[in-house]
């Protein structure tokens, strides 16, 4: 047993900065959740390019690469809505007249879809695509003059189940231009698509994306918050009651 005035100093420090403590930590949590209660859905990640570099080849060939390419954790995929007509995509060498200067993708077809998903299913952000006319391909190169401007139609699929859309007017032959998107946020998936039938047809480098990771629900927070302030008040409530027995035993 310990005496009152042998024991009270010591006791009342120990109180004193249990108190400072939970005073610290009411702060962090307060601003926590104050921080995660904003109206904010996502949290932004890195910004991501897919240039296509990795098919660049040193050659004057025309390459099929199947109906899928895959960069940086984001899918492409080719469909065509006429029966009989392959899902491919291609590109072409840097030795050939058709080569804008970097490497492009490609589905050579005016009626074909391309879509864009994230390969493991998650929510991204669509910030731009370069886009530009395909000349004619022929065996001696390029057959083609500008055909002449046409459109493209883009969707976006966001998480909660709503579609965006943008249409870009395409005019510019060999000379990759940079389109930039609008509203295109939170999406898991754009699809895009040729108007004009059987008119010119479009190659594509550099979509910029950006990843999203999915914020928790503020409601949890705020109850996972309040519910670990009364544990804590609790314990030092416990706290008190044990000292003040010992103190006085």
């Amino acid at each position: 047993m310990i005496s009152e005035a042998e024991g009270l100093p010591e006791i009342q420090g120990f109180i004193g900065r249990t108190h400072l403590h939970s005073r610290k930590v009411v702060i962090v949590v307060v601003g926590l959740l104050l921080f995660f209660s904003l109206d904010r859905s996502y949290l932004y990640g890195d910004s991501i390019v897919i240039d296509f570099e990795s098919l660049r080849h040193v050659d004057g060939e025309v390459l099929i690469h199947g109906p899928e390419y895959a960069e940086d954790g984001f899918l492409l995929r080719a469909r065509h809505h006429e029966p009989g007509n392959p899902w491919r995509f291609n590109t072409v060498g840097t030795l050939r007249p058709e080569f804008p200067g970097s490497t492009t993708l490609f589905q050579g077809v005016s009626l074909g879809e391309i879509i864009l998903t994230k390969g493991d299913g998650g929510i991204f952000n669509l910030t731009s695509i370069e886009l530009m006319e395909l000349p004619s391909l022929s065996e001696g190169g390029l057959s083609a003059v500008n055909g002449g401007s046409f459109n493209i139609e883009f969707f976006g699929t966001r998480a909660d189940n709503s579609i965006v859309t943008t249409i870009f007017t395409v005019d510019n032959f060999l000379t990759p231009e940079a389109y930039t998107f609008s509203g295109f946020t939170n999406l898991v998936s754009v699809n895009w698509f040729q108007d004009g039938g059987l008119g010119p047809t479009h190659q594509f480098d550099n979509i910029t994306v950006e990843t999203v990771v999915p914020e928790p629900s503020s409601l949890l927070l705020l109850v996972t918050g309040l519910a670990c302030l009364v544990a804590r008040r609790r314990r030092e409530d416990l706290l008190r009651v044990k000292l003040k027995a010992l103190l006085f035993f």
